[in-house]
């Protein structure tokens, strides 16, 4: 059997990085932080994070791409969600733009080009794990919301053909 790294040099084999770096020191100067694919929820959280840094948050709704990049201009930190394009082409045109850092706000990182990013210098993070109860909780819903059959109720209430009988949950 091949002997198994630990968490830290997987991470740093990887070429990922841990978001709590260099970045994140109080001592630092403030951040221009470009933030793609923005939902109201990501401003609320980012923004409540951010009070007692001072970076500076740019928001956009738009997803990352090799046109959208050049909009990260100014910023020495792109932050990224799941569906933006982070490929060899979109991460030198970061690089481009002075880039430093893509933070990415999920656990996976297939869109992410690390054999590029590397070669060009761009550390990237990503949010190390979620938490064991929220994926508990959410499996927990998905059985529930099979057991009381809530998908085809919502597709009834659409077509206005709701009936109660027809959603009798096992007990």
């Amino acid at each position: 059997m091949a002997p198994t790294l630990s968490g830290e040099k997987r991470l740093a084999s990887s070429g990922l990085t841990r978001c709590q770096c260099a970045f994140s020191s109080r001592t630092e100067p403030s951040l221009k932080v470009t933030v793609f694919s923005t939902k109201p929820y990501d401003r609320r959280f980012l923004e409540a994070a951010n009070a007692d840094r001072g970076h500076q948050l740019h928001f956009l709704d738009m997803r990352l791409s090799k046109e959208s990049a050049r909009l990260a201009r100014g910023s020495r930190v792109v932050c990224a969600f799941v569906n933006d394009e982070l490929g060899a082409p979109v991460l030198k045109e970061l690089s481009e733009l002075d880039i430093g850092l893509v933070a990415l706000r999920s656990a996976g990182f297939n869109n992410v080009d690390l054999k590029a990013a590397r070669a060009l210098g761009v550390k990237v993070a990503r949010v190390p794990a979620y938490s064991p109860h929220a994926v508990a909780e959410h499996a927990v819903a998905l059985i529930l919301a099979l057991n009381r059959k809530i998908h085809r109720a919502y597709n009834r209430c659409g077509r206005a053909t709701l009936r109660s009988t027809a959603f009798s949950a096992a007990s």
